[in-house]
């Protein structure tokens, strides 16, 4: 896959922008195995009517009434959860395009009648590893959202959220062409929901928060991109260089995404520091504690270690009251891997049916620092050992919150995580 685990260490790259950390892997070649499992497509079969059932049902409706009577959208969809139910998605694709197609000649082409529809369109796509269709289905389904929600209400937030992450997984998973352009433009969209202060002030908290932290999922995709390098000079090729002025050559979502990563640092702090202040003036002290551990993971990736431990001890210090202690043991006791939760997760690069995985078993301890050390590597298929020190090497490379334990950063014991290889 395009991106790839780099030090960037070309002189001319690290001046360009402000040192970053290391960055993890999750999401590009590997992933926890439990969340693999998740994203999988279930096969599920249900009792139901039987297909020619549903086939007589829409028939006899059709002669009656004709081939756009209101009554077939509703009549065709529950023809389609048949289908589904039976994991023949190409018959209930047929039956859900068609009901779309009804209900826009009779409620108008920019309905919101047709969103559920839309939606279980894009989850039959899926299910048939068709991951071109559902990109497609996505921009439409976003339009419709636009078309009958105001930018502000919680229905075109929550929509916004929905489809940047679709964006961030697509890219992760090399999905289409302009792959900078779909980056540059997800960006500009939270731009646009985020625009100043005030704006967000004005926004449910709960809006805010979701927007700020998919911004943040996308300031760490953005940071670890090699925008408008040419991939030799990254090779270690004497043919080309920053010499050759590859800036000529690069689009202007390239130059704009290496503006941003040049800013990104600033950027984020920001956003989270006025999110923990509008927590606290809420009084939602978990949720602000929670925003103020993610700040702290936001300084150490960017190997500010003394920024960092300072947020990780305020938060450690407030979640010490009785009723968060259980909070500070899931979030602080135990080492996890930068960026926490699901950052770099892409449940649809997991639907290719030409991908194989691979479960890999690793033991290690996490140093104060975050670094994982005594790395022991297991891979569990026979016959694949080759993928051990791959991952032995993307390992010494990860960066991980450490263990916070009585006030302080400390050495963890060994931990283990099953991870799954994608290849």
């Amino acid at each position: 896959m395009a991106l790839i685990i780099s030090l960037l260490p070309l002189a001319t790259v690290a001046q360009s922008r402000q040192t970053a950390g290391v960055p993890t892997a999750f999401g590009l070649k590997y992933y926890f195995t439990d969340a693999v499992e998740a994203a999988l497509p279930k096969g599920i079969l249900r009792s139901s009517p039987r297909s020619d059932y549903w086939r007589e049902q829409v028939q006899e409706l059709e002669w009656q009434a004709g081939p756009y009577n209101p009554g077939l959208s509703e009549l065709l969809s529950q023809q389609a959860d048949y289908f589904q139910l039976q994991g023949d998605h190409g018959s209930a694709i047929a039956s859900l395009t068609r009901a779309v197609h009804v209900t826009r000649v009779n409620e108008g082409l920019q309905t919101e009648l047709q969103i559920p529809l839309v939606r279980r369109l894009v989850e039959n796509h899926l299910a048939q590893g068709d991951l071109g269709a559902a990109d497609d289905l996505q921009d439409y389904l976003f339009f419709l959202y636009r078309e009958n929600h105001v930018q502000d209400s919680v229905e075109r937030v929550d929509a916004s959220v929905e489809f940047l992450d679709w964006q961030r997984q697509a890219w992760l998973a090399e999905l289409g062409e302009q792959r900078e352009k779909r980056l540059y433009n997800a960006v500009q969209l939270l731009e646009d929901l985020l625009d100043d202060e005030l704006m967000q002030a004005q926004m449910p908290l709960a809006s805010h928060r979701r927007l700020v932290e998919m911004r943040m999922r996308l300031y760490y995709l953005v940071e670890q991109g090699r925008f408008g390098v040419p991939e030799d000079v990254f090779n270690g090729s004497l043919n080309r260089g920053f010499g050759s002025d590859p800036d000529s050559q690069i689009t202007l979502e390239e130059r704009q995404l290496q503006n941003l990563q040049r800013s990104a640092y600033g950027r984020g702090q920001r956003d989270l520091a006025l999110l923990i202040e509008r927590q606290y003036a809420e009084g939602d002290v978990l949720a602000a504690n929670a925003t103020r551990i993610a700040l702290a993971d936001w300084h150490l990736w960017h190997n500010q270690s003394k920024r960092a431990r300072l947020e990780y001890i305020d938060a450690y210090n407030e979640l010490s009251r009785e009723e968060y202690l259980s909070y500070r043991e899931q979030w602080l006791a135990q080492p996890r891997e930068l960026p926490a939760g699901d950052v770099y997760f892409a449940p649809i690069a997991l639907r290719d049916p030409q991908l194989n995985r691979i479960p890999v078993q690793a033991t290690f301890m996490v140093n104060k620092r975050g670094q994982p050390r005594d790395i022991d590597v297991q891979v569990l298929v026979e016959g694949r050992a080759g993928f051990r020190g791959q991952l032995t090497r993307w390992l010494r490379a990860a960066r991980f919150r450490p263990a916070v334990i009585d006030r302080e950063l400390v050495d963890s014991p060994m931990v283990s995580r099953e991870y799954t290889i994608l290849f």
